[in-house]
């Protein structure tokens, strides 16, 4: 679960990115959770380089990409809130944009 909020004591946008703990599998233990603002997760996506094959982008829950490599820069011009399928049609992507959307 991923939700995004401005608590007045952190300017800009903050997302809090919180997992189920599962142990033994299919028992919920817990909830992990960390928060970052958004300006952080942004600088990270767009300077991650792992290899000349690689990159990194940010989707919603919806399957609306807020950050990608094809796509301006957020910071810089109005965001475009494309949804993934038009920037990622490669049939063996879809079980990662599937999970992504679940956030799996």
């Amino acid at each position: 679960m991923v939700t995004c909020t401005s608590p007045p004591h952190h300017p800009g946008t903050v997302v809090s990115v919180c997992l189920p703990v599962h142990y033994p599998p299919n028992t919920v233990r817990g909830v992990t959770c960390v928060d970052i603002s958004m300006s952080e997760l942004t600088a990270d996506v767009t300077y991650f380089k792992h290899g000349q094959f690689s990159y990194a982008f940010i989707i919603d829950g919806r399957g609306r990409t807020m950050l990608h490599p094809l796509l301006p820069d957020p910071e810089k011009d109005s965001p475009l809130y494309l949804d993934i399928h038009a920037l990622e049609r490669d049939e063996n992507f879809q079980e990662v944009i599937h999970s992504m959307k679940r956030s799996v």
